[in-house]
Parts: C-alpha cells; structure tokens; sequence
C-alpha cells in the first residue's frame, strides 16, 4: 500500500519511509473512498461538514 506525505501530500512506495521533499515521516495513504473521514484527526470535521453546518441553522431559523 502506497504511504503519503502528511505536509507536501506526495504519495511514496511502501518501502520508502520518508519524504525527500518535505522531511517528514510517512503515513500509510488510505484512499478516501474506503474509509470515511480519512485524513481527519479524530474529533476534526471534515471541510464539507463545516460547510453544510451554517447553511442547515439559517434554514431552520
């Protein structure tokens, strides 16, 4: 499974560690599509949530 660059998000083969570029460890990349919520911490809303939230109060208000 390929890994990603947490900062410059470039995706690396499995047997690379760490990034040139950004000097920063890897993560294993997980594809968006299979995980909801992937690249969120735990508790962080995701952009696309933040969005719909005030647009949801000012239709009920």
């Amino acid at each position: 499974m390929p890994k990603i660059c947490p900062t410059c998000e470039r995706i690396y083969p499995d047997f690379v560690d760490f990034c040139v570029a950004g000097g920063f460890r890897l993560q294993r990349h997980v594809p968006d599509q299979t995980v909801p919520g992937a690249g969120h911490a735990p508790g962080e809303e995701s952009e696309t949530t933040k969005d719909l939230e005030p647009l949801d109060a000012s239709a009920s208000a």
